[in-house]
């Protein structure tokens, strides 16, 4: 497996524990994950603090790329307006970022 796929499946798994710890882990309202459709709020300030770290340690465009990818396809197992989305979704923003900051756009 390469190098390349290895950091995006480690980054989908960090994702994947994030959107676990989400609902302790986001400002504004509280969600109630027997009901994900209630208002989204940003991730906290120390997820996004997580998330930009992690884009910033990729250096090479594809990766980044493929971060985006992984990060969309887990946004999408959720319905629009689901709480869960807002992590997965500040990855591809964080990792969009990333590749305007590498010259790859």
């Amino acid at each position: 497996m390469s190098t390349t796929r290895v950091r995006a499946a480690a980054i989908a798994a960090a994702v994947l524990v994030a959107l676990a710890g989400c609902g302790s882990e986001t400002e504004g309202e509280v969600h109630n994950l027997d009901n994900p459709t209630t208002t989204a709020a940003a991730p906290s300030v120390a997820v996004q603090a997580r998330i930009q770290e992690e884009m910033l340690s990729l250096m090479d465009c594809p990766e980044v790329q493929a971060t985006i990818d992984q990060a969309l396809d887990n946004a999408e197992r959720y319905p629009a307006g689901d709480s869960r989305r807002q992590i997965p979704l500040a990855y591809a923003e964080a990792g969009q970022a990333r590749l305007e900051d590498l010259g790859c756009v």
